[in-house]
């Protein structure tokens, strides 16, 4: 998620803002004032510059659901500060709990591949709840656990993955087309339909799927 800030970030902004004696509605708005020009910084590289007013924002305003989402990328990635996969997990955990569908779905893959805890059920739980909202990435990941999965807390099921394939697929997302055109084409979790098939390879294809060209390239060739 980017925001674009106008002008210079840091304009109208003191050290002396950061007193913890201002009102809470002050507060918030020198926390945001943080979090987008950090923003900023990050893209500018000065990347210890923005971990230092992620973190002076978080002081003011501990519920900026970016705010905590900016401090887990920070720490997942190693921006700004020693790379730390548990407080990546927590800050995630922290905006993911707030409803941040972005933080729901890194939490969810640091859970999965074991990056600070190891916990594929709640990893699983997190990326449905990014699914329901909307992420078409976490979509398509939800689809791959039903197609592929053949252990606990989840097992093969074609319906399930051609279901969240097609939400995906809706969105935009070029694998999940490719996914979703794949089955149609076999008839997994759906009735097979040719037409379909050909039709979502053509989506994927246009947005440079090498995958779905070729198999485009298979129908053409028939």
């Amino acid at each position: 998620m980017r925001l674009l800030v106008q002008g210079n970030p840091t304009e109208g902004f003191s050290v002396g803002d950061t007193d913890h004696r201002i009102d809470n509605a002050r507060a918030e708005e020198i926390a945001e004032k943080c979090f987008r020009a950090g923003l900023l910084l990050v893209e500018m590289e000065k990347l210890n510059e923005a971990y230092a007013l992620f973190c002076r924002g978080i002081e003011l305003n501990p519920q900026h659901a970016l705010l905590q989402f900016a401090l887990g990328q920070a720490f997942d990635s190693g921006l700004g500060v020693e790379k730390d996969d548990s407080k990546a997990v927590e800050w995630y955990r922290r905006a993911a709990e707030q409803g941040l569908m972005g933080a729901m779905y890194f939490l969810a893959e640091k859970l999965q591949h074991g990056q600070g805890v190891h916990d594929p059920e709640r990893a699983l739980d997190w990326y449905r709840k990014a699914a329901e909202g909307g992420l078409p990435e976490a979509q398509f990941t939800l689809g791959e656990y039903y197609l592929l999965c053949e252990v606990e807390p989840v097992v093969k099921n074609w319906r399930q993955a051609a279901f969240w394939f097609r939400k995906a697929a809706e969105q935009g997302h070029s694998n999940a087309r490719l996914r979703f055109a794949g089955m149609n084409e076999d008839g997994l979790g759906l009735p097979q339909d040719f037409g379909a098939a050909k039709y979502w390879y053509c989506r994927a294809a246009d947005q440079g799927n090498v995958q779905a060209q070729a198999a485009l390239e298979q129908y053409e060739a028939e």
